[in-house]
């Protein structure tokens, strides 16, 4: 098998060889011709403008002795696989001495406007380092995307990851998985491609324990339903405990920004959550029944109450009205007698009224409307009030 690979490894190259030397005799030939008509000035200027479609067409898409980067990156440079330099390409930042992206006044390049992003690799054994990294971003639409790539460069500019942790409990030992959005960026790119083997890994491995303990700290819905507030708490918690300087000093990584994508416990602890929740609606759905029943009944008790001392006070209002009027009679027991006679059927009420001097004016006076509209109850019930006074 790997004598297999040697020999595809070979024919490739001689394939690549083939290719480039018959390249080389085109040129040649175009040159010559070239010298042959237009004369040396000529050959000069298509010379020059030749190499630079080869260098910008083939050359540097190839890595071959120059590279393109791309605005926001960098590449590392290697000779022979020894660490030899970082090219960035970002305008309004340098690298310091101890390679660091920081701001600065990029330094002066021959024709620095003209090539842009092209960078010359150096010669002889130099070639742009290629690198495994693997992490999880998340799109617009909070859908994960794993990615497992091979790199030839690195991204200097902010950009999300998101990674993943189940060894968490909180404060009631419910085990919980963690799903934690980090915005970081790389300030030093020999620190986090050299310095370990996967900085998005180690970066989190540092980070853990700080995460596990506010976790312990805090209960798991109150962590849901404030994801904000525990973003900015754990940020805050690196600073303190020197997490984040020692990242930037170890990994040449800065982190700016945290997010908590979620907080989960076991499908077991959700549902006797939900249950809790649904139950402690359902009370407080029956307290504030209760309490607008209980408000409905206090407003008609009130209500009645109002009603009780209303008639009260009209039947005080009337009693008051009886005693003036008998006072007016004179003769309490004489009209009680003849109270008793009316009572006992209209025709017998108009013959008591007509016949007692006097009655039919006390009769108006009490029930305020004239003796026919007054009711043989309502006779009966003024002479009952009348015998409980007490006798003079």
């Amino acid at each position: 098998m790997n004598r297999a690979l040697a020999s595809r490894v070979v024919t490739v190259v001689i394939i690549v060889v083939a290719v480039m030397l018959a390249l080389l005799i085109v040129a040649l030939e175009i040159l010559f011709r070239l010298y042959v008509l237009l004369g040396v000035e000529a050959v000069i200027v298509g010379s020059f403008v030749g190499l630079l479609i080869l260098i910008w067409k083939v050359w540097a898409p190839m890595n071959f002795l120059f590279t393109i980067i791309p605005e926001g990156m960098a590449r590392i440079i290697v000779k022979a696989g020894a660490f030899d330099k970082v090219l960035i390409q970002w305008k309004g930042y340098v690298l310091d001495q101890d390679g660091n992206v920081v701001p600065g006044q990029e330094p002066w390049r021959p024709l620095g406007d003209l090539l842009g992003g092209l960078h010359f690799i150096g010669w002889p054994f130099r070639q742009v380092y290629v690198y495994r990294l693997r992490w999880t971003s998340v799109r617009e639409d909070e859908s994960e995307v794993p990615h497992d790539e091979v790199l030839d460069q690195v991204l200097l500019k902010d950009h999300q990851f998101l990674v993943k942790t189940a060894d968490a409990e909180d404060s009631e030992m419910v085990p919980l998985t963690l799903k934690i959005l980090l915005v970081m960026r790389v300030m030093n790119p020999y620190k986090a491609i050299f310095r370990v083997q996967d900085w998005i890994e180690m970066v989190f491995a540092l980070m853990k324990p700080v995460f596990r303990e506010y976790c312990g700290q805090h209960l798991w819905q109150e962590m849901t339903a404030q994801k904000q507030q525990m973003g900015a708490a754990l940020l805050a918690d690196l600073q303190a405990t020197g997490v984040m300087a020692r990242i930037a000093d170890l990994y040449g990584v800065n982190l700016s920004w945290i997010g908590v994508k979620d907080v989960g416990a076991p499908p077991t602890y959700q549902e006797a959550s939900t249950r809790q929740y649904m139950a402690e609606r359902d009370r407080e759905r029956t307290l504030v029944e209760a309490d607008a029943a209980a408000q409905q009944t206090v407003i008609a008790a009130k209500a009645e109450a109002t009603k009780i001392r209303a008639l009260a006070l009209a039947e005080a209002r009337r009693v008051a009205r009886a005693y003036a009027s008998v006072q007016q009679f004179g003769d309490l027991g004489k009209l009680i007698r003849a109270l008793e006679a009316a009572e006992k059927s209209p025709l017998a009420a108009s013959l008591t009224v007509q016949a007692v001097p006097g009655l039919a004016e006390v009769l108006r006076g009490i029930f305020e409307k004239e003796v026919a509209g007054i009711t043989p109850d309502e006779l009966r019930r003024l002479r009952e009030l009348l015998q409980q006074q007490p006798k003079p």
